[in-house]
């Protein structure tokens, strides 16, 4: 019976594929956590750390849930961001995911007023915070007023900025964290 050899590149290439699934999923762990009350992202090479806080975990129309979340500039060079009403929070956009992962509004899209965004700089140092509650009721795409089933809700919060000296797609960088939270009815 002929013996097989494996040569010591292949053997390389097999442990460098295993080394990026562990560190695949590992990040993925670090990154969902495990229902945490508190979701940081780590600082990029360029310094944006986002930080997303809920509470409390579980809500009623009696103990509505307080989304807050907070972008550090900790790198050493400006961004630019966007506000204006396509923003509740300057920077940072949020889209809500019913238990059925239907998009659902905080407020009415239909009579949400339009107007043009603008850009902000987001100098080193500079911190962004903001907040939104969650009593009960929500809007569908029509605008239709919608009861807050019980479930759970997901919520995808995103910072997007451009370096401020070429703010082109190619200096985009998207930060985006997701959330959830449990609503109970009746109470």
């Amino acid at each position: 019976m002929a013996a097989t050899t494996v040569s010591s590149g292949v053997i390389a290439r097999l442990s460098v594929g295993i080394m990026r699934v562990a560190m695949s999923i590992s990040l993925c762990f670090l990154l969902l956590g495990c229902n945490q009350d508190v979701l940081t992202v780590p600082p990029d090479t360029l310094g944006i750390e986002l930080t997303v806080t809920r509470s409390p975990t579980v809500g009623s129309v009696t103990s509505p849930v307080t989304i807050t979340a907070r972008v550090n500039n900790r790198g050493v060079s400006t961004r630019i961001c966007f506000s204006g009403c396509d923003y509740l929070i300057t920077g940072i956009a949020f889209r809500i995911y019913d238990p059925y992962f239907q998009e659902v509004f905080l407020y009415n899209p239909t009579t949400w007023p339009h107007c043009a965004n603008y850009r902000v700089s987001f100098h080193p140092g500079e911190k962004i915070q903001g907040a939104f509650t969650f009593d009960g009721t929500l809007y569908d795409v029509r605008g239709d007023t919608l009861t807050m089933g019980g479930g759970t809700y997901t919520v995808l919060i995103e910072f997007t900025s451009w370096a401020e000296e070429n703010p082109s797609d190619t200096n985009r960088l998207d930060v985006e964290k997701l959330i959830t939270f449990d609503w109970k009815t009746g109470g």
